[in-house]
């Protein structure tokens, strides 16, 4: 290359290395115990973690940080300049990712979404978030508002279509709506 053609890609570089960030997605990990955690950062554009308020988006039964329902609001609350962190509760399996298979045996004890969802709050912070609030959807809801009194550090809770009925609840009340009992025909 010639001395120009170096003086110009080297101004390129330049240029793109001081322009802000792009919107981005990013996967984070961390390994507070035994298990490894799965999140999804949404960041709107330019932004970064210290820049704001977080909000910590914890997904229903069976799901993950991917399902369309948390998928699309983490894109809609970016677009609007919000900054999202959806998590994988790890229902006891060490790196969890994708949906939980119905067939198999499920640890939704509320103390591991506690403690969970704590190491999140706690990372954070250590990222230097300047408030975090919390989000839960249908199980994820019912868990929010169980948990997020007792976490100190969170500002606001919100509850999207949280679902509060045990299992048998939901079963008495399909029965009673639809006549016959929730079960395999």
């Amino acid at each position: 290359m010639t001395g120009n053609a170096w003086k110009r890609a080297i101004s390129v570089l330049a240029c793109l290395v001081a322009m802000p960030p792009a919107a981005r997605a990013e996967p984070v990990q961390i390994k507070p115990g035994l298990l490894q955690l799965n999140g999804n950062l949404e960041l709107p554009d330019g932004k970064k973690v210290p820049d704001g308020e977080v909000l910590i988006i914890v997904h229903g039964m069976l799901s993950h940080y991917g399902q369309e329902t948390i998928a699309a609001l983490q894109k809609n609350l970016k677009q609007r300049g919000r900054a999202t962190l959806a998590i994988n509760l790890s229902l006891g399996i060490d790196d969890r990712k994708g949906p939980r298979a119905c067939d198999v045996v499920h640890d939704y004890a509320l103390a591991g979404a506690r403690r969970e969802v704590g190491h999140w709050v706690e990372w954070l912070y250590a990222q230097r978030a300047r408030g975090v609030d919390l989000m839960g959807f249908s199980r994820g809801g019912a868990q929010v508002a169980a948990i997020g009194p007792e976490l100190p550090t969170i500002r606001r809770m919100v509850l999207l279509a949280p679902a509060f009925a045990t299992s048998l609840e939901q079963a008495a009340a399909y029965e009673k709506a639809y006549g016959h009992p929730l079960a395999p025909e």
